[in-house]
């Protein structure tokens, strides 16, 4: 029997993903491993599984997950507007039109220090939970602790990671494919929301979110 190609198996992990089988894209990997059984697969990276699930959303969810994003990202803004002191940028699958039920939306704000951020959400009465996540950066240390606020603003869920500058040549990198990771400003997410695009690529385009020719 041939081994199962990469593609095959990232299309079987973004369906898992897309079924609430699998909670992230290592969950959906080891699911679709599991399921093809053959040791001499070769296993997808994070950017192909991306890929794959913004052709299944496109093809088989098309109009809901429209709804969702056009939802999620106005939801986006709105908190953005509330950050707006510390320049924050919208990342992640909300930005790039992957976003299944309940994902956080991601934001990232600067501030040298944290504290000016926890005293900022006591004064608007946002509840937090501050946590840390290790991200990569282009600069050195290569790894680095960053801290994240979860907090919940309108009935969404929200995470807020603090990063010490806008500027610069050190970069957080994207998981998806280990690049400088691609962010919105407010300006740029309304121009997105207005211009109505679905899908946008990991790095410089914006993928025309195309209703599928065949309706299945």
């Amino acid at each position: 029997m041939n081994a199962s190609s990469p593609d095959e198996i990232a299309a079987i992990a973004a369906q898992a993903l897309c079924n609430g089988v699998a909670n992230d894209f290592a969950e959906a990997r080891a699911y679709a491993m599991e399921q093809v059984r053959e040791r001499t697969s070769t296993a997808p990276d994070n950017l192909k599984i991306h890929e794959a699930l913004v052709d299944y959303l496109n093809l088989f969810e098309f109009d809901s997950q429209r709804r969702r994003i056009s939802a999620l990202r106005q939801l986006a803004l709105e908190a953005m507007d509330i950050f707006a002191e510390f320049e924050p940028r919208l990342v992640g699958p909300v930005l790039y039109g992957t976003a299944l039920e309940e994902q956080p939306i991601a934001l990232q704000v600067f501030s040298g220090e944290v504290e000016a951020i926890s005293r900022f959400m006591l004064a608007q009465r946002i509840r937090f939970r501050l946590d840390d996540v290790q991200l990569q950066f282009s600069g050195k240390p290569r790894t680095r602790t960053v801290p994240v606020f979860e907090i919940e603003y309108l009935q969404h869920p929200f995470d807020i990671y603090v990063l010490p500058s806008t500027r610069g040549c050190d970069l957080p990198l994207s998981r998806l494919d280990g690049r400088p990771m691609r962010r919105a400003s407010m300006a740029e997410l309304s121009k997105l929301i207005e211009s109505g695009e679905l899908f946008v690529d990991v790095n410089d385009r914006v993928r025309t979110g195309a209703r599928p020719a065949t309706e299945l």
